[in-house]
């Protein structure tokens, strides 16, 4: 299983996760066997600031991305999602290695009452 996390840094599990999908600057790629973190990668966001509707949700989709993780996301790149079979949880927060310890307790569900700091679902 691969999941990406939002991160506000190029720190890995040290990062923080950030608030709004698109405008992530990295995501810490974590793969999992067996229950076991098998391998973390740090990526760049190549759309930061610059993306158009489709645009991440693909990117991550090239990547076998099979669960992405956010403090936000608009409805419509949660609907881009679902047509890639990408399951999202969104109000995440803390560090990428707190997400990672709640994924591994299977605790990390998906804060259905929150909602991103930016109602907007793109910014162009």
């Amino acid at each position: 299983m691969r999941i990406a996390i939002t991160s506000n840094s190029n720190q890995g599990i040290d990062a923080g996760i950030y608030d709004h999908f698109g405008h992530s600057p990295y995501f810490t790629i974590v793969d999992f066997h067996n229950n076991l973190v098998k391998k973390t990668m740090i990526v760049g966001n190549p759309f930061v600031g610059t993306h158009q509707p489709g645009e991440v949700s693909d990117f991550l989709a090239k990547m076998d991305v099979k669960l992405v993780v956010a403090g936000g996301m608009g409805i419509k790149v949660k609907e881009m999602f679902k047509l890639h079979n990408i399951d999202v949880i969104c109000g995440a927060s803390g560090l990428v290695s707190d997400v990672i310890d709640q994924y591994l307790k299977g605790t990390l569900k998906d804060n259905a009452d929150y909602e991103s700091a930016d109602k907007q679902e793109f910014h162009h």
